[in-house]
């Protein structure tokens, strides 16, 4: 009997260390770390797709402010490409109109010389009173030519060569009274 008592003792020793094995503790534990586990690389996962998104999002970001750049930049080079332009076109009719009414004036000059001996004198006089009064007013326009704006630089322009024209008819109508 003790034979059988010794048996069933080592019987239950073994069942015992065996048990002790699937420890439903340990299986938790390991349970536990294994979720821990999963959860950090899902973690990690996540912060490389987060990471990886604000790349993206910034490389978006710094390629359109990139073009934004671009499109000011091109912008600026288009308005100063186009002050060149007006700042040529002015210099250039600043220096037809003076040289225009120099012609005006030195043919008024010689037609006022010719007049004391008009025909029409009465008709001279008032055509020359006519045309100091226009060639005062192209002086004024001439003038705010300088001052004129950009956006009214085209109708300064118009009426600057309107008053030209003026002056030479008015030349013209006091040559046909000599």
């Amino acid at each position: 009997m003790n034979l059988n008592r010794l048996a069933v003792a080592c019987t239950l020793t073994v069942v015992g260390i065996v048990g002790c094995g699937s420890d439903p503790g340990k299986k938790a534990n390991t349970a536990e770390n294994e979720l821990t586990a999963d959860q950090q690389k899902a973690h990690s996962a996540e912060q490389d797709k987060n990471a990886e998104a604000t790349r993206k999002q910034e490389g978006a970001h710094a390629e359109n402010s990139a073009d934004k750049t671009v499109a000011v930049s091109d912008a600026k080079k288009d308005v100063a490409v186009a002050n060149a332009d007006l700042d040529k076109d002015r210099r250039d009719f600043d220096a037809k109109t003076k040289e225009r009414l120099a012609k005006i004036d030195a043919r008024a000059k010689e037609l006022k010389t010719k007049g004391t001996k008009a025909k029409k004198l009465a008709d001279f006089k008032t055509h020359q009173t006519a045309f100091t009064t226009q060639r005062t007013e192209a002086n004024a326009n001439v003038s705010a030519l300088a001052t004129a704006t950009n956006d009214s630089w085209a109708a300064a322009k118009t009426s600057v060569e309107k008053k030209l024209e003026n002056l030479e008819s008015a030349l013209d109508n006091m040559e046909k009274d000599l």
